[in-house]
């Protein structure tokens, strides 16, 4: 860019959703306004940003960049050994540089000895590193930080701009959850003080805009513009294939995309469904954090006809799948929109917000886990009848235009003075 031309934008992502809503906007800013966007990829987004050519920092080269962190390796390397495996996601190193960074931000906050208390309670939930986010923003300078939930580095980088006087964005990824916790669609909840917030929140629609500014988000905040990972999902799926697996099968064919904090409930759940329908082929797609030993305890009990996945594209299983099942993974929302049977598991007991609001068929796995293998059996039909993406009216919870990618572009070249 040109000198006075404005400062680029900063994106800072984790994998999953997440990072599939960066790639659509990274892709926009470029081929719309023609300017390539910083992005800093974390852990598990890191393989999905090389798989769509986009550049990226990451952990391990930012070490190199920051005499701070020169310890980084050495102090995250005992932190990873013993649960990092050949089916990580990521690589050693890199995960070692993340660690490494995050527990000398934490160190320096707390102390030595705290720090590894915390740590050995908490896991990686006790990492904040906003030292490292403001030395990171001070070297890129960018014109606004943009995020996609508020954990650990991200929501770092969002106290990191407010302290650097950065503008800050976050593209919520559904319901709220980014800005209002796990309790987004309870009546009761309630915002964090408006000075911990981005300065601009980007919502999935008119819905969950308005329930922000009922638990107190300030409006003038608030921009429902829609969620660039869940839009126009069926024209892309259109020109996907299919996945192979569920396409050779010749009965009905079932989807699951667990919540990694779900599984004892989930998929014994999954089992005893797969037990009554044994004409049907369960595909169980897990998160990328998920690690092989975590399974182990559920394969020895697993029905033949379960296949367990921890990697693969989730588009093309979706577009197989006669039934989409889900407890709360935003990324399989894509079946909603593009016109599939999908099935809700929630797993707080006494409390099923979207059963509650009554807006699309859900189970809850926890209070009455025989209902949730009820619904998942009579729900499964022998053929698959997968329409077009859903007419759905302004004010309901899964509205979503296809135009969000766009929108949120061009509010970022505002923000940015472009």
């Amino acid at each position: 860019m040109t000198s006075g031309a404005p400062r680029l934008p900063i994106f800072v992502t984790y994998g999953g959703g997440h990072v599939q809503i960066v790639v659509r906007l990274w892709r926009a800013l470029a081929e719309r306004h023609g300017i390539e966007a910083v992005v800093l990829g974390l852990t598990t987004a890191q393989k999905v940003l090389a798989a769509h050519d986009i550049p990226h920092l990451t952990c391990l080269g930012c070490i190199h960049d920051d005499p701070t962190y020169a310890d980084a390796f050495r102090v995250g390397r005992p932190l990873v050994e013993g649960s990092w495996s050949d089916s990580a996601p990521i690589s050693f190193e890199e995960s070692c540089a993340y660690h490494g960074i995050s527990m000398l931000d934490l160190m320096a906050d707390s102390g030595e000895a705290e720090a590894h208390d915390r740590f050995a309670r908490e896991g990686r939930a006790a990492f904040f590193p906003t030292r490292f986010m403001r030395g990171l923003l001070d070297r890129t300078r960018p014109g606004l930080t943009i995020t996609t939930c508020n954990v650990r580095m991200e929501g770092a980088s969002v106290a990191a701009s407010g302290a650097l006087g950065v503008p800050s964005m976050r593209v919520d990824d559904l319901f709220g959850y980014t800005v209002l916790g796990r309790d987004a669609l309870e009546p009761d909840v309630i915002a964090p003080p408006p000075e911990t917030l981005p300065d601009h929140i980007v919502v999935l629609n008119r819905f969950v805009g308005s329930r922000m500014t009922d638990a107190g988000v300030p409006e003038d905040r608030i921009h429902p513009l829609g969620q660039p990972a869940l839009s126009a999902t069926a024209d892309e799926m259109a020109l996907l294939p299919g996945d192979p697996e569920l396409d050779r099968h010749n009965g009905p064919k079932a989807s699951f995309f667990p919540a990694p904090l779900s599984l004892d409930l989930s998929l014994p759940v999954i089992n005893e469904a797969a037990r009554l329908r044994p004409d049907a082929l369960f595909v169980v797609k897990f998160h990328p954090s998920t690690q092989t030993v975590e399974l182990e305890p559920f394969d020895a009990v697993r029905p033949r006809n379960v296949v367990y996945r921890l990697s693969g594209d989730v588009l093309n299983l979706i577009k197989s799948s006669d039934l989409v099942i889900t407890d709360s993974t935003t990324v399989t929302l894509s079946a909603l929109f593009s016109g599939h049977e999908m099935l809700f598991l929630e797993f707080d007991p006494g409390r099923g917000p979207m059963y509650d609001l009554g807006q699309h068929p859900a189970a809850n796995i926890a209070s009455d886990p025989a209902d949730a293998v009820q619904q998942i059996t009579r729900r499964l039909a022998s053929t698959g009848d997968t329409g077009s993406a859903l007419e759905l009216p302004l004010d309901h919870m899964f509205h979503n235009p296809a135009s969000a990618s766009g929108n949120i572009a061009r509010l970022i070249m505002d923000l940015i003075g472009a």
